[in-house]
């Protein structure tokens, strides 16, 4: 059965996704901060705070050791933070880009050399509406998620050739507790925003889709778009 390493496990999509595959009877490396109240024996779990582990690069090369039956990687762990770039502190700079892009390319170099040499994978990545257009007070936010879209869209060809499929999900606005710190949030009518099963369902596609068939990219948005501000 696949083995699929889930970021972010412990809510919003990578909650809702974990729990869509252990009902399908796939195993799941789950990877977050605090651990999810899953009990499953298909569930395995790392803690793991993606705002430090590029300083800890043993931890990757560790994960790899322990779970070289992975063959299926989802990375959708992120934060995000809305404000006028001279707002940021510099530390607050770094951790966006650790959480949202850095970590996770650390993930994947780690898994990669396995999975070229199987010539099998999947990688998918959890983007942004935020990755297709820079947007007002999101300078950093975009940024980073503009950077792990590059990522993907180099991964994707640098490993065409080696039997491996690399695919990013861009959502919109998804209710769900991502805004609960937030000074806005999407509109509250269903055709006003995302929700989280939108985004799962769409990642589910894409595992569940033909080998040798690789779709690159999936932007999913409301039918509106409207904000709510607090």
């Amino acid at each position: 059965m696949t083995e699929i390493l889930i970021t972010g496990a412990s809510r919003g999509i990578g909650l809702t996704l974990t729990k869509h595959l252990l009902a399908k009877q796939y195993q799941v490396l789950g990877m977050s901060r605090t651990q999810p109240a899953i009990q499953d024996q298909n569930f395995f779990y790392q803690q793991a705070d993606f705002s430090k582990l590029s300083k800890n690069t043993a931890f990757f090369d560790l994960l790899v050791k322990d779970y070289p039956q992975i063959n299926t990687l989802v990375c959708n762990a992120g934060v995000g933070r809305f404000a006028h770039l001279e707002e940021f502190s510099y530390s607050q700079i770094r951790e966006i880009f650790e959480v949202n892009f850095l970590a996770h390319s650390y993930l994947v170099r780690a898994y990669l050399p396995l999975f070229k040499k199987r010539a099998s994978g999947k990688i998918i990545f959890v983007g942004s509406e935020a990755a297709l257009k820079g947007q007002k007070k999101g300078a950093l936010y975009c940024a980073s998620k503009f950077a792990l879209r590059g990522f993907a869209q180099a991964l994707r060809e640098e490993c065409a050739t080696h039997g491996v499929a690399v695919s990013i999900v861009n959502p919109g606005m998804i209710a769900n507790s991502f805004y609960d710190e937030l000074h806005f949030r999407p509109g509250s009518e269903p055709s006003e925003h995302l929700t989280t099963e939108d985004a799962v369902q769409a990642i589910l596609y894409l595992l569940e889709g033909r080998a040798g068939c690789v779709i690159d990219e999936i932007n999913l948005s409301p039918q509106k778009k409207k904000i709510s501000f607090s």
